[in-house]
């Protein structure tokens, strides 16, 4: 088989290059994050609340799936009590116009002293923006609003919660998620 340059721009070779150069990007992260995503404001408005979780007696472990729309699934032997709510957690990106901004999902998790709980496959939804996901890397292109200097986008954030040990009685989980710019331009 013979060797072509432009393989790599596309299929696989072009995914594979893609990751790697994310890659590359998060291993930079902190030391670049201040000086390159100038006029960049990354906020979290509202974190990932699981609500109250309540388990079935005998159930040992589980999972609940939340989409960034706020709709969830659960494992069976899990419910969500009537009197409190499921929230996807949300952040505001402020930033110029037609600028690509990579992201890089940024957990702390509320307080799980034996590590019960444990938060992955986040999923990521921003109206009028269009967003590629790797894992917990987003790159994101801000919509063209040549009016104005700044431009808002709103950033919907789900996740799956995996229960590894069941708490004795009922819990509430609510996790900051945060997003911290990595690369701007």
């Amino acid at each position: 088989m013979a060797y072509s340059p432009f393989a790599l721009k596309r299929g696989a070779g072009a995914r594979l290059l893609r990751s790697l150069w994310l890659v590359w990007l998060f291993g930079l992260g902190q030391a670049l994050a201040a000086e390159t995503c100038p006029g960049v404001l990354v906020e979290v408005t509202r974190p990932i609340d699981f609500g109250e979780i309540r388990f079935e007696p005998k159930v040992l472990g589980g999972w609940i799936s939340l989409q960034p729309d706020g709709v969830y699934l659960l494992s069976t032997g899990l419910a969500v009590s009537a009197r409190s709510q499921i929230y996807a957690g949300e952040v505001r990106l402020r930033a110029p116009p037609r600028v690509t901004v990579v992201l890089a999902v940024d957990v702390q998790q509320a307080t799980d002293a034996n590590r019960g709980f444990e938060m992955a496959a986040f999923k990521v939804r921003a109206p009028g923006a269009v967003v590629q996901q790797q894992g917990e890397l987003l790159v994101l292109r801000t919509p063209d609003a040549s009016a104005t200097a700044q431009v808002d986008v709103r950033i919907a954030i789900g996740a799956d919660l995996l229960i590894k040990h069941i708490p004795p009685g009922k819990t509430r989980y609510s996790a900051m998620l945060g997003l911290r710019c990595l690369q701007a331009g």
